[in-house]
């Protein structure tokens, strides 16, 4: 006892000066600073990225009235489940069928009258064409012989000049009527005028076209699941009249969950597609689930609190490898990324690691004495450093250097300090 407690007094002096610790030793013994000192060891180093996030369905959509019309036959509540191409709503829309049968109408009337032009005249038209000009015919040679007896009178003097001309009239007249009997029956056999034919044919195309809008109006009556999921919110209801274009409903895939996680503009260079993740959060207590990064936008947006733009952001997407049944889409969640990992590598505290310009170091306890060396580092985090040369596994590193450390000088350990009994 007396040998110990004669020891604590003549060795044990601490004293303090410029702003660091020394152990005083025995009057033989050397007089240094306390430090603190830690081995080169073999461990891991994982590089993270953390962010927070947003549940939200892998497959998302929202539906919409493919027509106007008026909600019918829809039943459905948030929360109900649905079948790819099952039908969950039905709108009608009868005066769609009205104006298709006017169109029909109308259609049918404009081919009777195409036929018409087309079809040619009827034979007893043609035969009464062909009469007139006969009849035509005998009024001209009627009046021919009439004109050369009457000709032939005035050369002999027998009739006055008066006599003659008449009989001339009345062979013009008839000639006339012959010219315009031909004419008529020319147009008769002509057929119709293609101006004609193209604009009824114009007409019977756009009554189709229209035709054609209605029966795909007609077809769009019904409102559709596109794949198998979870109605996840309901704007329409039933009975309610819609307009084309208007929204319906939102419908997900709650068996397949991501997360939409925000990350810093200086952190986005580290992210990686398949890069996994461990998600995280209050809903989930202690437990976690693991995520792989599978999107990453090509767009950065800022923050928007209230009046003020915040920082940079990206949006990454993550899907979660395996289902957890406490998640739901709005949930917020915290994301930790493996941006990198390494296993049995020689590391030392980060807080020992000196750098000066772009050179690195850090100081050893080598029986004692501080001796530097100049390393060479690799990867990093918050509390290990990758030594790729200038260390050996075992070597103790100081891990609080100071500048009252030198080359040679003495230093104490902390872990070899004497501990009072």
């Amino acid at each position: 006892m007396k040998k110990r407690w004669w020891g604590l007094i003549t060795v044990g002096v601490i004293v303090l000066a410029g702003g660091g610790f020394f152990w005083k030793m025995s009057s033989a013994g050397p007089v240094g600073p306390i430090v603190a000192t830690a081995p080169v060891t073999k461990g891991a180093i994982e590089n993270k990225i953390f962010a927070s996030g947003i549940v939200k369905p892998k497959q998302e959509v929202t539906i919409f009235s493919p027509n106007n019309g008026t909600l019918q036959n829809m039943v459905l509540k948030e929360g109900d489940s649905v079948q790819q191409g099952q039908v969950i709503g039905q709108l009608d829309i009868t005066d769609t069928t009205s104006e298709m049968a006017t169109i029909d109408a109308q259609i049918v009337g404009r081919q009777a009258e195409l036929s018409k032009l087309t079809g040619g005249k009827e034979p007893e038209l043609i035969a009464q064409q062909q009469e007139k000009i006969n009849q035509a015919k005998a009024q001209v040679a009627s009046a021919q012989r009439e004109h050369d007896r009457m000709k032939a009178l005035l050369d002999a003097g027998a009739v006055p000049g008066q006599d003659y001309d008449k009989a001339k009239e009345a062979l013009q007249q008839a000639n006339s009527s012959l010219s315009l009997a031909v004419n008529d029956m020319a147009l008769t056999t002509k057929g119709p005028k293609q101006a004609d034919l193209a604009s009824v044919q114009a007409q019977i195309k756009e009554l189709e076209i229209r035709k054609a809008e209605l029966m795909k109006k007609d077809n769009n009556s019904s409102v559709t699941a596109p794949f198998a999921g979870t109605v996840l919110s309901l704007v329409a209801k039933n009975g309610q009249m819609v307009s084309k274009g208007s929204e319906v409903l939102t419908l997900g895939d709650l068996n397949k969950l991501s997360i939409e996680a925000q990350i810093s503009e200086s952190d986005i260079p580290n992210i990686k597609l398949g890069q996994k993740a461990v998600v995280s959060g209050t809903s989930m207590g202690k437990e976690t689930a693991s995520a792989t990064v599978t999107k990453i936008s090509p767009m950065a947006s800022k923050e928007q609190k209230g009046e003020t733009t915040g920082k940079t952001k990206v949006n990454v997407t993550l899907e979660l490898d395996k289902a957890v049944s406490i998640l739901k889409p709005g949930f917020n969640v915290d994301v930790d990324i493996m941006v990198e990992n390494k296993e049995n590598i020689l590391v030392v505290p980060f807080t020992a690691l000196v750098v000066e310009g772009e050179t690195s170091y850090v100081w050893v306890s080598e029986n004692g004495i501080a001796k530097k060396r100049t390393i060479t580092t690799a990867m990093e985090s918050d509390i290990l450093v990758e030594i790729k040369s200038g260390l050996q596994e075992g070597d103790q590193v100081i891990t609080n250097p100071t500048p009252f450390i030198t080359e040679g000088s003495p230093v104490i350990s902390s872990a070899e300090m004497p501990v009072a009994p």
